[in-house]
């Protein structure tokens, strides 16, 4: 249960911030979960601070790059999701660094393409979005019958020193991911149109959306230098 509540949890963090997760290690004496969580706030936080004056680069692609120092932070956001700490892989079988570069690489690509299509999202409309993200994971934090997931938020937030400057924190990003589910909006529109009649025996929009992901980091050509 603690594993699926952390992948919630880990889902909103990915979107909001790039990559990683609120996994953590689980060393010999076993972390609690908001223990967990409040390790991956201060870790963000602390990797943020750390100013990336390298210019070294680790992948390129068409119009994204990304440095060594963007694949040493978010690799050990992952890590954190290690079961063993002794062991680099994780249990789908991808290593840290594999989830890290495919989430860096999936992130940008993204963003890029919502630009490229002239997506933006104002401050008037952000604060409505963080608003509605807000209260959705919040929702059920004091639940009596759901202690784990409260505890677990409450430590994420205390992590970044309070609620309010949890979502202060994560405002730049958090635009990004709404001009990306803009984007994405717009592709399923077109995509139903487009299906017409035979809308009940082809693919579903979900499918469909990853394999338009799939194309967009395919034309990205992205390499490892």
């Amino acid at each position: 249960m603690k594993k699926k509540i952390l992948v919630a949890l880990g889902i909103g963090i990915v979107v909001i911030a790039g990559a990683g997760t609120v996994y953590a290690t689980r060393s010999q004496e076993a972390k609690n979960s908001s223990n967990q969580a409040y390790e991956l706030g201060q870790m963000i936080q602390e990797q943020d601070k750390e100013t990336d004056t390298s210019d070294e680069l680790y992948a390129v692609g068409k119009d994204i790059q990304i440095t060594k120092q963007e694949m040493e932070n978010h690799e050990k956001r992952f890590a954190l999701g290690e079961e063993d700490a002794q062991d680099s892989v994780t249990d789908d079988g991808k290593s840290s660094e594999e989830k890290a570069f495919q989430a860096l690489v999936r992130r940008k690509t993204l963003a890029v393409a919502a630009e490229a299509a002239g997506y933006t999202v104002s401050d008037t409309e952000l604060d409505q979005i963080v608003s509605e993200k807000r209260e959705a994971m919040d929702a059920g934090i004091d639940d009596p019958e759901n202690k784990e997931y409260g505890e677990i938020l409450k430590a994420l937030y205390d992590s970044f020193g309070g609620e309010d400057q949890y979502w202060e924190y994560m405002r730049e990003e958090t635009r990004t991911s709404a001009e990306i589910e803009k984007y994405f909006a717009d592709k399923e529109k077109e995509y139903k149109e487009q299906l017409g009649s035979d809308g009940e025996t082809a693919q579903t929009w979900d499918e469909a959306r990853e394999e338009l992901v799939d194309q967009l980091i395919a034309e990205q050509d992205v390499k490892t230098i």
